[in-house]
């Protein structure tokens, strides 16, 4: 089975160099056609628009796929702390990762504001995203990959800033941060664990003045003033107010409730008032939809044809040399870039 599967490798390692295909995506390229081509020149116009200094090649995407059963990957950075402050220091810009869904149910863990090596456990959301969609993030986000059911394939590929040196595949692992409760010294995950805790530590000595004065505090009840109730109970007038008059969540500059989810269901107008808002804040994450791959010009249709007399072509082995040397060179031109 080793042999079978070594002379397998040798095989598509040759098969990539004659061919002039440099990337695993370029040979999936190769065999999908006209469908990768309009992601990645998608992608690669959302990449350009969104900061002059951002940059992205087929050199740079890969294909990930996860089998059933496998286990959550561990919290890391896509872009090591080194690379990530030198691109802010000396261009204002942060490297960026984009994770591309091919199937129902892509699951990925992200962990907003946890920026850098260090993680708070409580911080963690969970984004699901659909065939069409796709998840740009900062290069120093915090986040880890999901564990599956079921056999699934997405595509990733890494957005890097112009004048950068940044080595491939050069990942950062990353930490939670740890607690200790300063009486007892036991080690806790997160600062409202902490707290909780420190209520009920046996060895903290203002434990018994804390709970007189929790208890003090809730014996004198409270007033909502929206619907002019009293309560007789500072506990219940937090439970109203968490049932009856819960707090809308605020988009701060730095949008942790990962609210930006596009679909082409939308209409125009609500797209560019989202597109409107997702610009006025630093978000740390968002999320696109492929609706523009629809709608193209005259131009990128004429192209499209011209694509399609060249995919006849390729059916030949000829036409798929010729074909993957066009792409070589292009991508020789980016990296020139």
């Amino acid at each position: 089975m080793k042999s079978m599967l070594s002379t397998g490798s040798l095989f598509l390692a040759k098969y990539m160099r004659k061919n002039g295909i440099r990337s695993v995506f370029n040979l999936l390229l190769l065999r999908l056609g006209r469908v990768l081509k309009k992601i990645y020149k998608c992608v690669k116009d959302i990449v350009q628009l969104s900061d002059e200094n951002w940059y992205t090649k087929k050199s740079l995407w890969n294909a990930l796929k996860s089998l059933p059963g496998g286990l959550r990957q561990g919290i890391h950075l896509d872009y090591p702390a080194f690379e990530t402050s030198k691109a802010i220091m000396e261009t204002g810009s942060v490297q960026a990762s984009v994770i591309i869904a091919l199937q129902e149910d892509t699951q990925f863990y992200v962990y907003p504001g946890c920026f850098g090596t260090y993680a708070e456990m409580d911080k963690c959301k969970l984004v699901v995203l659909n065939p069409g969609e796709f998840l740009i993030f900062r290069g120093d986000l915090v986040h880890a990959g999901a564990e599956f059911e079921e056999e699934n394939l997405r595509l990733h590929y890494y957005v890097r800033v112009r004048g950068i040196y940044q080595r491939a595949d050069a990942t950062e692992a990353a930490v939670f941060n740890s607690y200790m409760c300063e009486h007892c010294v036991l080690p806790c995950t997160s600062r409202r664990h902490l707290a909780n805790h420190r209520r009920y530590c046996t060895d903290n000595p203002d434990k018994v003045k804390s709970k007189k004065a929790r208890a003090e505090a809730d014996a004198r009840g409270g007033h909502c003033d929206k619907c002019n109730r009293d309560f007789k109970k500072r506990n219940a007038l937090y439970q109203h107010n968490h049932r009856r008059h819960p707090k809308k969540p605020v988009k701060s500059s730095s949008a942790e409730e990962l609210s930006y989810v596009y679909h082409s269901n939308k209409s125009d107008n609500q797209k560019q008032s989202d597109m409107d808002a997702e610009e006025e804040s630093d978000s740390d994450v968002y999320i696109e939809s492929d609706a523009k791959v629809d709608t193209e010009s005259e131009e990128e249709s004429a192209d499209e044809r011209e694509e399609g007399s060249e995919e006849e072509v390729s059916s030949s082995g000829d036409g798929s040399e010729a074909e993957s040397e066009a792409w070589s060179d292009a991508e020789s031109a980016e990296d020139s870039e």
